[in-house]
């Protein structure tokens, strides 16, 4: 379910990276060395160094954490990596294959991931602040405790994603997305049992679209808890808006008329 709201799901090939010309493996950690899966990746040779013809470039003074801090791996293949706790801040990975990679506590702030495939990739605790995740797949992948503060979410297909106390406020998101709306409501829901089955329920019910949802909701406490919820979200607050009066934040009253 999509809410409704038209969207632009794009089509990723995860096979795309490999039919590009001059491409040629990367091994970054050994299997030997990490005992864990290692990580190769399929890359343009000549364009890569050129760039960075320093080969240490690619480690950092610990011998298993990858340093590929602005590296232009456009299309890249990336598949099942394991590139945990690395720096990829400001790194150019548009369109690239990171399937089942392991990006557990990776530094991706200012990344440019829009389009790239991360079905099932684990971004736990991953820093992601201000990255552009602009139609990225992201079904079924791990953002438990992820960082998207500033983040672009916009056409992200985040369909069985885990978004358990990821940080969302300050990001432009997906409206469309009933897993990360259910997750907002559900981490402004605490403990309380109703209040979390209404996110249960945005969660479950994946046929119900926007004018489904507000009209289903009719009891005063509960309007008033959700848009307590979407609050720090001016999106859904100006979704919401089409269906529901919202009131003005007491405090802020009047302060048109005082500025």
């Amino acid at each position: 379910m999509s809410f409704c709201v038209s969207t632009k799901i794009l089509s990723i090939s995860r096979n795309a990276a490999r039919r590009r010309a001059g491409l040629a493996p990367l091994h970054l950690m050994s299997r030997k060395a990490t005992g864990r899966r290692g990580a190769t990746i399929m890359f343009d040779r000549t364009a890569i160094l050129a760039k960075f013809p320093q080969t240490e470039f690619w480690m950092t003074d610990h011998p298993n954490i990858a340093d590929l801090g602005g590296a232009d791996l456009r299309g890249a293949l990336l598949r099942d990596a394991d590139l945990s706790d690395a720096d990829l801040s400001d790194a150019y990975l548009r369109g690239a294959d990171l399937g089942g990679a392991d990006l557990g506590g990776a530094d991706l702030s200012d990344a440019d991931l829009s389009d790239a495939y991360l079905r099932g990739a684990y971004l736990g605790g991953a820093l992601l602040r201000d990255a552009l995740l602009r139609g990225a797949y992201l079904r079924g992948a791990y953002l438990g405790g992820a960082i998207l503060r500033g983040a672009d979410l916009r056409n992200a297909d985040l369909r069985g994603a885990l978004l358990r106390d990821a940080l969302l406020r300050g990001a432009t998101l997906n409206i469309a997305s009933h897993d990360l709306v259910a997750e907002i409501l559900r981490q402004s829901a605490g403990s309380q049992i109703k209040k979390l089955m209404i996110a249960g329920l945005v969660l479950v019910d994946r046929n119900q679209c926007w004018p489904d949802f507000a009209d289903g909701i009719t009891d005063t406490d509960d309007r008033s808890f959700i848009i307590a919820a979407f609050r720090p979200y001016p999106q859904l607050i100006e979704k919401l808006s089409e269906y529901w009066t919202i009131p003005v934040p007491v405090g802020e009253e009047g302060e048109d008329e005082n500025n």
